[in-house]
């Protein structure tokens, strides 16, 4: 697609672990298309133990964007097809946020690094991963195993240069 001047651009996903993974486990996965929704696409994304089980089920949700203009595309139909099939969903997942972001506290501000980048022009989704686990408390990190559910939402395209901040509120507050 970038060579038609368009890419593919995650706006959330959602991750919902179903079975515990043990450490050098051998997984397998599968993925699927199942509903576009006016600009948004949906994909599920399954992973599974090797007897089959479901380990833990992702909905991942896309636009298609100019990389030029750094805008969503009107009419992606025009670049790429969706076989919105209603195929099986595996998790509850919304495109965008629900919750307001209130009574957060900034731990941390950090500047993008032109290693971040990828080939679209934007952080790449693993350094977003790689920044919230670093943003967890250590004790958060030792409880990583008991982890059911995890959301991104992605608000806008970070750019090299450009600030983030890493906030935080406690489940009691």
């Amino acid at each position: 697609l970038l060579k038609k001047g368009v890419a593919w651009v995650i706006i959330s996903t959602s991750i919902e672990i179903k079975s515990r993974i043990s450490p050098g486990e051998k997984l397998h996965s599968r993925t699927w298309e199942v509903e576009k929704r006016g600009l948004v696409f949906r994909r599920e994304v399954g992973i599974y133990h090797e007897d089959g089980t479901l380990a833990a089920g992702a909905a991942t949700f896309f636009v298609v964007i100019d990389t030029e203009k750094r805008s969503m595309v009107r009419n992606p139909e025009n670049y790429v097809s969706c076989v919105a099939a209603n195929g099986e969903k595996l998790t509850d997942g919304e495109s965008r946020i629900k919750f307001k972001a209130e009574g957060f506290e900034t731990v941390e501000e950090l500047t993008v690094r032109p290693s971040w980048i990828d080939a679209v022009g934007h952080v790449n989704n693993v350094r977003y991963l790689e920044m919230v686990y670093d943003a967890l408390t250590d004790a958060e990190r030792e409880n990583m195993s008991k982890l059911k559910r995890l959301e991104a939402y992605f608000i806008s395209e970070l750019q090299k240069g450009e600030k983030i901040a890493f906030s935080r509120k406690s489940e009691d507050g």
